[in-house]
């Protein structure tokens, strides 16, 4: 399997992001990291509910659904997103590696592998560019061929909806008519 120089930069963009998240926990929540090495996964106040990843749905990338009302919704989102993601690379990890499943499939599931790592890159870009825009912060969600943008702002004006779009479509090359751009209050 040849893997792509850019496909690497975007991997290893992701793991500065993990490791960007792991450092927010352990400033702000203080013992997360050990607590949860000790098995602790109850440590967040607000309950969420995701299905498990099976057969059928580890390659499909659906938006999680954190908590609307919880202390930070983006940063609640971004933490269910990776987890989901996690998830989803893991299972298509033992695909590609387990002999005993045939060639096409491990194929599949490397490709699929490659679209989740470079659609995770592209929303990374994507939102630091808004966040350039000087926007507090920012989502964008790919999934197939159309991207949704949440962005932290009270309203959103035209020009401002229009900017955002932009840098999607250059960035993500997503059609303007597959994009969905909202504003979500602080």
């Amino acid at each position: 399997m040849v893997v792509s120089r850019q496909s690497l930069v975007r991997f290893a963009l992701f793991v500065a992001l993990v490791a960007a998240i792991m450092v927010y926990l352990q400033l702000y929540h203080g013992d997360f990291l050990a607590r949860y090495l000790q098995g602790d996964r109850d440590w967040a106040e607000t309950e969420r509910v995701v299905a498990p990843v099976t057969e059928s749905t580890a390659g499909e990338e659906s938006p999680p659904a954190p908590s609307p009302e919880g202390p930070d919704f983006f940063v609640d989102f971004r933490l269910e997103r990776e987890r989901v993601r996690s998830q989803q690379i893991e299972y298509l990890r033992e695909v590609m590696e387990n002999q005993k499943v045939d060639e096409q499939t491990r194929q599949q599931a490397a490709l699929r592998w490659l679209a989740i790592t470079d659609n995770m890159g592209k929303e990374v870009d994507a939102e630091n560019l808004i966040r350039a825009k000087g926007f507090a912060d920012a989502l964008v969600i790919l999934k197939d061929n159309s991207a949704t943008v949440i962005v932290r702002a009270r309203e959103l004006t035209p020009i401002e909806v229009a900017r955002i779009a932009d840098i999607v479509i250059r960035g993500c090359g997503i059609p303007a008519e597959n994009i969905t751009v909202q504003a979500k209050p602080e």
